[in-house]
């Protein structure tokens, strides 16, 4: 399987320099509620269920794209390390308090309910890196969250166009 990324480069992290302030803006994005952490996990569980239930195309589809999100934990995990922040799964790393909760991946069975579970979340992602990048200061980092969004923008496309195509098989049936 690949991720499923937009056909660009990420911008390069070598020579980001320490800066605890942008570690700060950035560590929600990465183990927090609605994180890459979260969706990695949230897809992984609807990979196997719908893999299952003879969704394979969208199954498929999911992995590619916890796939990708794995790829966003990764560089955001390397960036918290140059910005001077050990990046463990915490609300604000280096914190070691407010550790990560399974308890934020929703654990939908219905494939309908699936599907909007991921559209409402990769809205929020997109909404929430947006938020980010008025906050930053930091040039570097922000050409990698402005890299990252285009990725959460795809992945909202292909969300959106499994669910039509799931509501269409669904009428065409009636």
């Amino acid at each position: 399987m690949k991720p499923e990324i937009v056909d660009l480069p990420y911008p390069n992290i070598d020579d980001i320099k320490e800066d605890k302030l942008t570690a700060r803006i950035i560590s929600p994005a990465y183990a927090q509620q609605k994180s890459e952490l979260t969706a990695i996990l949230q897809y992984s569980y609807q990979y196997i269920v719908l893999g299952n239930q003879g969704y394979k195309d969208f199954a498929d589809t999911i992995e590619e794209i916890s796939i990708a999100e794995m790829l966003h934990l990764e560089i955001l995990g390397k960036i918290l390390i140059r910005l001077g922040a050990n990046p463990i799964y915490t609300a604000y790393p280096p914190a070691r308090f407010n550790y990560y909760n399974t308890s934020y991946v929703t654990y939908s069975t219905c494939v309908e309910k699936i599907l909007l579970d991921d559209i409402r979340a990769e809205q929020n992602a997109i909404r929430d890196y947006k938020n980010m990048l008025t906050k930053l200061n930091n040039d570097k980092v922000s050409a990698v969250i402005s890299r990252i969004i285009l990725d959460e923008e795809l992945h909202l496309a292909k969300f959106k166009e499994m669910y039509n195509v799931l509501t269409n098989k669904q009428n065409q049936g009636k």
